[in-house]
């Protein structure tokens, strides 16, 4: 399952079911009578999560929002919380920036472009219908924008709206059923990426050899682009 559709099952509350026995087993014991199977339960869905070698993140971050019992929503909620975050083997790019996201997956639904001249300048002009790390970064700046007055909607560029961009769409893709080990593979790659930028553009996107727009970025060039 590729990131947009993920995203689109998660948008459309199409993670509600789960084919891991043990896992919708103990999810119903959260809400037992039994305070000591209600404990068990937590015990044994906590060791599921950290094992991870099922999606079930997902599932439990839908019972802690739909389901009907308050304990289990509350139970779920407590083992959902810690469960969600990844970050990249990168030590200097532990969360890289949201731009940084291949165009496969960025642009879903494709993307078209064409190279236009201005003032002897090459220019890339493009359009998507749907910009994933787009959507994100607005997401990411309206929280921003709620205790920082000097952001504003004409921010296209900062590094720590990105960092929160990318950890909003870890933890969309984590509610999705992503498992922790793809997650990684993602942002390993988005750090390979951040680490080839050259410039930023941020009218026209980036240009590159294969005439394709790059992420949006902006590198800082003071050192080497080596990462640790």
């Amino acid at each position: 399952m590729d990131i947009f559709i993920a995203l689109v099952l998660l948008w459309l509350g199409c993670n509600q079911t789960c084919e891991h026995t043990e896992t919708v087993k103990y999810v119903k014991m959260l809400g037992s009578d039994e305070y000591l199977e209600r404990e068990k339960a937590s015990s044994e869905l906590k060791k599921l999560i950290e094992k991870d070698d099922e999606p079930i993140v997902g599932y439990i971050y839908w019972h802690s929002q739909n389901n009907k019992d308050l304990e289990v929503r509350r139970r779920c909620k407590r083992l959902y919380g810690p469960s969600v975050f990844v970050v990249s083997d990168s030590k200097r790019h532990p969360v890289p920036s949201i731009w940084a996201l291949e165009n496969k997956n960025r642009f879903p639904l494709g993307f078209k472009g064409e190279h236009k001249w201005n003032d002897n300048v090459n220019e890339y002009h493009w359009e998507a219908p749907f910009d994933i790390s787009k959507h994100y970064f607005i997401k990411a700046r309206e929280v921003e924008m709620r205790d920082n007055r000097d952001i504003t909607t004409d921010v296209w560029v900062n590094p720590e709206i990105e960092r929160l961009a990318t950890k909003m769409l870890i933890a969309d893709l984590r509610k999705a059923g992503w498992d922790r080990r793809r997650v990684e593979k993602l942002l390993n790659n988005m750090v390979e990426v951040q680490l080839s930028f050259t410039r930023f553009d941020a009218q026209n996107g980036w240009q590159d050899t294969n005439k394709v727009p790059k992420p949006f970025y902006e590198q800082d060039n003071t050192g080497d682009d080596d990462d640790d």
